[in-house]
């Protein structure tokens, strides 16, 4: 894929559990799993402190997802989170461990869960494609090369028992991973992992004063 060509976040949610998404100029979703400790410690406190900061001016969207632990990242269990702050699986674990039964704050943001669907209806010509667009050593690589990338491709979602549509279509490395997007899609800034809450705020604000600028 030559660096040249724009990336586009692919959004393909499910099921809404809280909340409007309002898509604006500048947008930052935030994907996670509820079996993630690290998405409790660090994502959704940072999220909530960006939300309230800038919500009138950027669009929020959290996107539960699942592409592992099937039986705990579940709408069931986001539900729980959402309305009674309910923790499960290895993030109840750790929370006990720091002597916490219950998630000490609000999820403020727009939550939906990701589109889950079984490999067969995954596993379109035109999700493929997507998918290939993602990995950046596809277009580099020889005909032969191509064609067993695909079957790898193809073998590793059959495995699996359902698919996340937003999660696999952008080839995220895990969770939490922030996305920061245009009104047409255009991926600005991905980043996975731990991030400071000092940096993702003055990237926020360096996009909206370029926009400003753009309206001007």
């Amino acid at each position: 894929m030559s660096t040249n060509t724009p990336s586009y976040f692919q959004l393909n949610t499910g099921e809404k559990l809280q909340g409007d998404y309002t898509p604006r100029a500048i947008n930052l979703a935030f994907v996670f799993q509820v079996n993630c400790p690290g998405c409790f410690v660090y994502g959704i406190p940072m999220i909530n402190t960006l939300y309230e900061k800038y919500k009138e001016k950027v669009g929020f969207l959290g996107i539960s997802t699942a592409f592992e632990d099937f039986d705990k990242n579940t709408v069931a269990n986001t539900q729980l989170l959402l309305k009674q702050q309910v923790l499960t699986g290895e993030t109840k674990k750790y929370f006990v461990t720091q002597g916490v039964t219950k998630y000490p704050q609000k999820v403020l943001f727009p939550v939906f869960f990701d589109r889950l669907t079984s490999p067969e209806k995954f596993l379109s010509s035109t999700h493929l494609e997507i998918i290939q667009q993602k990995l950046q050593r596809f277009d580099s690589t020889s005909s032969s090369e191509k064609a067993n990338l695909t079957q790898q491709i193809v073998a590793h979602y059959q495995r699996l028992p359902q698919i996340a549509h937003t999660f696999s279509l952008n080839q995220l490395p895990g969770t939490p991973t922030f996305v920061i997007y245009n009104q047409q899609h255009e991926i600005i800034n991905m980043f996975f992992g731990r991030q400071s809450l000092t940096v993702m705020a003055s990237k926020l604000d360096t996009l909206l004063e370029n926009q400003l600028h753009q309206t001007l």
